[in-house]
């Protein structure tokens, strides 16, 4: 953690003394002095740039600092350290090794349609199943009414023998 803060101090100077830099060799005070007619000597110019530059650099490692306060970096720096500790420890848990593991999109495919497949599949066995106790009670009732039909057609046809005879 001390690292990732230590790290972020110095990218954070080097930002602000690139920044200096370019503020120390930016020519457009020259330029508007001659331009305005003033007599400022070279090295006259260069304190007043250099004041100028001292002022900007801490009014932006103030700002710098407020914007690092306000979005709680070095909290989350601790945040990620500790969640990056968890996960180790989660994979020794579950034996799988740390560092970055390259996963082929056909693999991760293959699992989210293997999921989807077998909750597809087993919704579908329900459905066969309750549609087979539909047919097996179809059934029974068709042979029932079969019988029934089969008697009915039987009383008429006697019928028809004795009217006919």
């Amino acid at each position: 953690m001390a690292e990732k803060k230590e790290q972020l101090t110095q990218m954070l100077n080097t930002s602000t003394k690139t920044f200096q830099k370019v503020l120390m060799e930016s020519t457009h005070a020259i330029k508007i002095a001659r331009h305005t007619g003033m007599k400022i000597e070279n090295h006259e110019m260069d304190a007043i740039m250099a004041q100028m530059s001292e002022k900007a650099v801490k009014k932006v490692q103030k700002r710098l600092n407020v914007l690092v306060d306000e979005n709680r970096i070095c909290e989350r720096f601790e945040e990620l350290e500790q969640l990056r500790k968890e996960s180790e420890e989660l994979n020794r848990k579950l034996g799988k090794p740390v560092g970055y593991h390259f996963i082929k999109p056909s693999r991760d495919v293959g699992l989210h349609i293997s999921e989807t497949s077998e909750r597809i599949l087993s919704a579908a066995d329900a459905e066969i199943q309750k549609l087979k106790a539909e047919l097996e009670a179809e059934e029974k009732e068709l042979e029932s009414r079969n019988a029934v039909f089969s008697e009915l057609v039987a009383v008429v046809e006697s019928q028809q023998k004795t009217l006919w005879q």
